[in-house]
């Protein structure tokens, strides 16, 4: 039965069975690549770090001091500051560790965004944020999860930190990343989990550096229904596989290794 859980902490949404979209993407490498991140905890490499900081505290600031703690300055180097951190990391095991630096970039961000009147408008509307959802799908059964930014009725808004967050731009990270199938996957989640279909999936885009600049997106008909063509691959693939107990990595072959098509394109006189 679909299931939709509030206030369920991030880090136990990650413990929970079910294919996400960030594991489709390893089955997208290869289904050898999804397997081996079932084995091998995710690295909190530091923009991992700081976009979950930075959604903290845009959706739920109230979580700040008991999810995160700022890591003291001290000199690494002698044995008071290693002992003064050894004690920190101790006291703080449950905790994600940051640096002042990045709250205050967080905040920074927080107070740019707010300044932009529709990201305003849909972060300040009422709506639930950071919702667990879980569903099977309804051709293999296989368990799905979803965990929606920010539900706002019907509407599906999802916040993204990004170094170019310009239109001319923003699309390419958007297909880089597979923005498309978030927004699929989640629309479809919705749909199951609440029975009715969402209206719309937006993006607050927002960069990273100077001047910190903010531009909203909404998900068009074709980024959804290509989306979902790559996603109901990827749930195929992992129900194939789970059945057979085999997953593979890259096809062994000798591949052949070509230059993109607008790079051909520049030399098509010579290359006729």
């Amino acid at each position: 039965m679909p299931e939709i859980i509030k206030n369920m902490s991030n880090r136990d949404y990650h413990t929970v069975d079910g294919l996400s979209k960030s594991k489709m993407d390893k089955l997208l490498i290869s289904p050898e690549h999804y397997k081996a991140s079932l084995c091998e905890p995710e690295k909190q490499t530091e923009a991992l770090i700081f976009g979950s900081l930075f959604h903290t505290i845009v959706l739920e600031p109230n979580k700040i001091k008991t999810e995160y703690a700022i890591e003291p300055i001290v000199n690494k180097r002698t044995n008071d500051g290693k002992d003064i951190l050894r004690q920190f990391y101790e006291e703080n095991a449950s905790k994600t560790i940051i640096t002042q630096e990045q709250l205050d970039l967080a905040i920074k961000l927080k107070d740019k965004i707010m300044q932009h009147s529709i990201a305003k408008k849909l972060l300040k509307t009422q709506g639930d944020t950071e919702i667990s959802l879980f569903w099977n799908d309804t051709e293999s059964g296989i368990l799905l999860k979803a965990r929606p930014d920010k539900l706002v009725n019907d509407i599906i808004i999802d916040i993204k930190t990004t170094n170019n967050a310009n239109p001319n731009e923003f699309y390419k990270n958007a297909y880089k990343y597979g923005y498309h199938r978030q927004a699929y996957h989640f629309m479809k989640g919705f749909e199951n989990c609440y029975g009715k279909k969402a209206s719309g999936f937006i993006f607050i885009a927002i960069e990273k550096d100077p001047p910190y600049a903010v531009c909203v997106y909404k998900a068009s008909d074709d980024f959804i229904k290509i989306g979902g063509i790559e996603t109901k691959y990827c749930i195929e693939k992992y129900a194939e596989c789970e059945k057979n107990n085999i997953w593979q990595g890259y096809e062994e072959k000798i591949h052949e290794l070509d230059l993109p098509i607008w790079i051909k394109n520049k030399y098509l006189e010579e290359l006729e």
